[in-house]
């Protein structure tokens, strides 16, 4: 951060782009809300990915007339500016969850519900539905990064041949890859960009403007919260006012703290763990972008940062269902569940539930974990992958497994 302005510039664009994603998000759950398996959060993670995938190899920034040295060293690094990360870690980790995603595994393995249970012929079945369920989230996230790449190549380099037919990489005798052109796709360009990219000035204006949008959503969602936290239960229900309003404020006021906290782990903590130089492809380690371009950049070995992330919102989601739909232990047995579980009260409820969903949810990301797992080669991906998402399954059972298979699950108190 060169100044205080560019720090409140990326943090106001984090404001807006984590509020838009974790809309986004919700409204995509709801949207493919069906009885049976693979709902909406499968397909938030694959729209999140895909759009990381645009975001990442797309050049966003115009060149200019190579001749022009002036203008050439007046470009920033595409890395380097507010609208790029508020794109990356903003929005599109904001729309993808990594918890969400553990959570409906132990859901799936467990065949724990307050509804309607999976139809399985015995208990044995949720483990194969589970790995199901895995193995699916893992290839329509990779298959969504990869079509939001070759959205990008197309974007802004346009529709050619080669664009479908990609030249084949050069390797020296001392290993190392020479690229042949700046798209590792494309050898010339045939046709017009469909999206030539912002210059310098257009992208300061773009950023400005998605600053002071951010300073106002957080000042609406702000005086939102405060109204609906504050008015009485009787006067709230007699009123216009949806019971929705505060779960959505607060849910928008909890997302922008986790895109925020989550930008801040992974900028600190990911470079703990890095190499010089990687076989095929190079990590980024402060925005979590591949660059296979540049060999000389770092390359992470274990990320950290998006791992503690991930974990903490599972081990932070585990406990808030618990307490939510946990049935309380003084319950008789036999009778039927309390609705709420441990928690009782609508305000209660609602911030309980704006806390998964709105930190928890933007606090644990899918894309950025794609993003990492293609900047690795195999064996450091097969690691990194199979402990993140064991050590998240092992958090979900300890906590909310060990409870409720003691004591019951209640009915959520928002149903």
């Amino acid at each position: 951060m060169k100044t205080f302005l560019d720090f409140l510039e990326l943090h106001l664009n984090f404001v807006f782009f984590g509020q838009i994603g974790l809309l986004t998000r919700l409204g995509l759950e709801l949207l493919c809300q069906h009885q049976g398996p693979f709902t909406g959060v499968l397909f938030s993670n694959f729209f999140g990915c895909q759009f990381m995938g645009f975001v990442v190899n797309y050049r966003l920034l115009r060149e200019p007339d190579k001749d022009d040295s002036e203008k050439l060293a007046k470009i920033p690094k595409k890395v380097d500016t507010p609208l790029h990360n508020a794109f990356t870690t903003g929005y599109a980790g904001s729309v993808t969850t990594f918890s969400s995603f553990i959570l409906e595994t132990f859901t799936y393995a467990s065949n724990i519900t307050s509804n309607q249970k999976m139809p399985y012929p015995d208990s044995g079945w949720g483990i194969p539905m589970a790995m199901a369920y895995i193995v699916v989230t893992a290839g329509v996230s990779f298959t969504g990064f990869y079509f939001g790449k070759h959205l990008a190549y197309i974007a802004q380099d346009g529709l050619s041949a080669a664009t479908f037919f990609p030249p084949a990489p050069e390797i020296t005798d001392q290993n190392q890859i020479i690229v042949p052109s700046t798209n590792p796709y494309l050898r010339k360009r045939h046709s017009k960009p469909f999206f030539p990219g912002l210059t310098v000035s257009q992208l300061l204006i773009v950023q400005h403007t998605f600053s002071i949008m951010g300073a106002l959503f957080l000042a609406a969602t702000f005086s939102l919260a405060i109204a609906t936290t504050t008015v009485p239960e009787h006067v709230f229900h007699s009123s216009r006012l949806s019971p929705l309003w505060r779960y959505y404020t607060l849910a928008l006021i909890f997302s922008p703290i986790a895109v925020t906290l989550r930008y801040w782990l992974i900028r600190l903590l990911n470079p703990l763990f890095f190499l010089r130089s990687d076989r095929f492809f190079v990590y980024n380690i402060q925005c979590s972008e591949i660059e296979p371009h540049s060999l000389s950049a770092p390359a992470t070995i274990f990320p950290v940062g998006t791992f503690i992330c991930n974990i903490f919102a599972v081990l932070v989601l585990s406990s808030l269902v618990l307490v939510q739909r946990g049935a309380s232990p003084s319950s008789p047995i036999g009778e039927k569940l309390p609705i709420g579980g441990v928690v009782h009260g609508a305000v209660r409820c609602d911030v309980v539930r704006a806390l998964a969903d709105g930190f928890c949810g933007s606090l644990s990301t899918i894309s950025t974990f794609v993003n990492e797992l293609m900047g690795m080669n195999v064996m450091r991906a097969y690691i990194y992958g199979t402990i993140s998402v064991s050590v998240g399954l092992a958090s979900v059972v300890l906590i909310l497994g060990s409870y409720i298979w003691t004591n019951g699950m209640a009915n959520a108190c928002f149903q």
